[in-house]
């Protein structure tokens, strides 16, 4: 392991002969931790991230209702994502070229006033969820958990539901947090 920053690494590829042309420029995790800053946002039209949903089987209209064009800054580069906020104000962001999130990281919640509740383990999977059943209005109300870590956060929301339904990757960590929502709720 080089233990180097990106730019460090595309120099030492190119000192040892290796093409680093194809080698995306979008941010990493560890220049999130040291500062993504979003600058704005506004309604979702950039055709590029129109591309991503299209290219994700997504529904446009449905998620142009729950999701916004975000712009935001690491390192003094600017970038734009598909923006989902949560419920303390901060956003999942997503690209073709990019996952991850602004701070605060946190639950995304809908109370429609429903006795049932629908719980994904991110808005992409509401995104499928509703664009399967062609519904841009759910009656139900919704948790996305936008991080399977996050589950404590969601239980008081849950917990009040008659019924939950999950929505969660079928592997280690999506069957624990099942576990956990049964256990809890």
């Amino acid at each position: 392991v080089e233990k180097c920053n990106f730019q460090q690494a595309v120099e030492r590829l190119r000192n040892n002969n290796i093409s680093a042309s194809n080698l995306v420029t979008s941010p990493t995790l560890n220049t999130l931790e040291s500062g993504l800053k979003v600058s704005d946002d506004h309604p979702l039209r950039h055709p590029a991230l129109i591309s991503y949903l299209d290219s994700r089987a997504v529904n446009t209209t449905i998620a142009k209702k729950f999701c916004r064009e975000v712009r935001y800054s690491v390192g003094g580069r600017n970038y734009f994502a598909i923006g989902f906020r949560n419920d303390y104000g901060g956003w999942e962001l997503r690209s073709e070229r990019f996952k991850g999130c602004s701070t605060p990281k946190h639950i995304t919640t809908i109370d429609n006033g429903s006795d049932k509740a629908l719980a994904f383990e991110g808005f992409m999977d509401l995104l499928s969820y509703l664009t399967i059943k062609r519904n841009d209005s759910p009656t139900c109300n919704i948790a996305v958990l936008n991080s399977v870590a996050n589950i404590q956060k969601a239980v008081p929301f849950l917990a009040r539901h008659r019924s939950i339904y999950t929505f969660l990757d079928n592997d280690d960590a999506g069957r624990k947090a099942l576990s956990e929502i049964e256990r809890l709720c």
